[in-house]
């Protein structure tokens, strides 16, 4: 018995079923999500840095009349938003790219040492989940291919990404909050 659909268009390029790679698909779903959820985190730190400018260019205008920003800095503001939708779409470039800014951002956090020992330790323990042997496979060609041959088996961003989220956000809103009374 055949496993090609006899009611399928002619030529409809249909995928013949793969056990070993939705074997392996399947052994590294959860490092996808958590993975997606790295991507989302990182996309949301950009906003949250695109919202501090923002804000930042509002008090900068009340109190000198003028709030410039240079494209060097407006480039820099794109960089969270490129490598998280990379990061959270799988792609490999998107994978180097946060490996490097990690590791760009722990030496900022050093350099900073009072205040940025929490942020050093965030994208360390970040850079280190980046560099497991996990997400180091999802990120190799042959998985990629095993992806595109596996179009049925998705992954989720992993929840606790969004919980962080929201954390955060109650948090913001706490201080915004507090401020403004």
């Amino acid at each position: 018995m055949s496993d090609l659909n006899p009611y399928a268009a002619p030529k409809a390029g249909l995928m013949q079923n793969d056990a070993t790679a939705e074997w392996v698909r399947r052994k590294h779903l959860r490092t996808e999500s958590h993975l997606k959820a790295v991507g989302l985190l990182i996309i949301f730190g950009g906003a949250l840095v695109l919202m501090a400018q923002w804000m930042m260019g509002r008090i900068l205008t009340e109190v000198f009349g003028v709030f410039r920003l240079s494209p060097w800095i407006l480039g820099m503001m794109l960089l969270p938003f490129v490598t998280g939708a990379g990061l959270y779409l799988l792609k490999p470039w998107a994978w180097k790219a946060s490996c490097l800014g990690m590791a760009f951002l722990i030496v900022l956090g050093l350099l900073n040492v009072p205040r940025g020992i929490a942020d050093a330790v965030v994208h360390a323990s970040l850079l280190r989940f980046l560099l497991g042997s996990g997400p180091r496979r999802v990120f190799q060609g042959d998985y990629q291919d095993i992806i595109r041959r596996t179009p049925l088996l998705r992954s989720q961003p992993a929840s606790w990404g969004y919980i962080l989220m929201a954390i955060v956000t109650v948090l913001l809103a706490l201080a915004y909050g507090m401020i403004r009374s």
